[in-house]
């Protein structure tokens, strides 16, 4: 019975962050201008990556919602499953804060606008890709909390989409910003800092 509970509230909180984080990706900054907008990707591939994306974030959808997912779980000290909870809120709150802060230069595309500049303010002074960071975080914090097989396929393909783009976004930032972009780059890291 013990057990029947604490999956029940796993899969509460594991829905409830489940939906942050699909809300917060949803969200559309208002009023973006889309004229004049330089586009830096190859938009087949982009579209490919990102139906997979939403794909994998249906089957962790599926553990929350399907009663009998249990058979796909697997066995975590309950100490990991709660840690999984907190990283998953904390990549949806670095997201979040990433994303405010970029403001009206964000678009899931990548994208240059003709009055484009480079932020380096906030989480920004201390990772490049914040955004980034914080899918990773919250896809390892999926794995962790749900302890289900249908959890477990966001991070990878999420970390697939990142790291095919990752070197696209550089280079065009690299072409926007030139020697300020450089210098950036020389005081910061790409997704940790630090580290990475």
């Amino acid at each position: 019975m013990l057990q029947q509970s604490s999956d029940f509230i796993f899969r509460l909180v594991c829905g409830s962050l489940l939906i942050l984080q699909t809300g917060i990706r949803s969200w559309k900054i208002s009023h973006q201008n889309t004229a004049d907008i330089r586009r830096y990707i190859d938009r087949e591939k982009q579209a490919f990556m990102m139906r997979l994306s939403g794909g994998t974030m249906l089957l962790a959808y599926m553990y929350v919602f399907l009663p009998d997912t249990g058979h796909f779980g697997f066995n975590l000290p309950m100490i990991l499953r709660w840690a999984g909870a907190v990283l998953m809120l904390t990549g949806n709150l670095i997201f979040l804060v990433a994303r405010l802060e970029m403001g009206r230069f964000w678009s899931a595309e990548l994208t240059i606008q003709p009055d484009h500049r480079l932020i380096e303010t906030g989480i920004f002074r201390f990772i490049r890709h914040p955004m980034y960071s914080g899918f990773l975080i919250f896809g390892l914090g999926l794995i962790f909390l749900s302890a289900n097989l249908f959890g477990c396929f966001y991070l990878p393909v999420v970390a697939v989409l990142i790291f095919n783009r990752l070197p696209q976004e550089e280079q065009m930032m690299q072409e926007q910003f030139g020697e300020a972009y450089t210098q950036y780059k020389s005081r910061t890291h790409a997704l940790i800092p630090g580290i990475f």
